[in-house]
């Protein structure tokens, strides 16, 4: 019975990182302003992603864990060390909100080479 419940556990913990990281990919896709949307769309992806784990090859559950995992880990390290950099970067009192140009970027290049010497 424990190993039954262990293997459960693992199907459903797979399942719904599965479901939750293709959710979050789709959502670079296809944005609602409705948020319960999403909502009412999950569940779908749950049963798929429970089915996948349960019938399809491993190749298959692997695939949409892997699209999970990269997805839900660009949005953790990516932009949590884009939040950690904001904040001290306006700690400083630096203006993180302006973008950079191409003009900047190469008038900081051409300071660069006279900082070195180069022509």
């Amino acid at each position: 019975m424990n190993e039954e419940l262990t293997q459960l556990a693992v199907k459903i913990g797979l399942a719904g990182f599965g479901a939750v990281g293709v959710m979050e990919w789709l959502k670079n896709f296809f944005k609602f302003k409705k948020t319960w949307i999403y909502a009412l769309v999950m569940p779908v992806f749950a049963v798929g992603c429970y089915a996948a784990v349960n019938f399809l090859p491993a190749y298959v559950i692997g695939s949409i864990l892997t699209v999970g995992v990269v997805q839900l880990n660009y949005q953790v390290i990516i932009q949590g060390f884009k939040a950690i950099i904001k904040a001290l970067l306006s700690k400083t009192g630096a203006n993180v909100n302006e973008e950079v140009n191409s003009n900047d970027n190469e008038s900081v290049q051409e300071e660069g080479k006279k900082d070195y010497g180069e022509q």
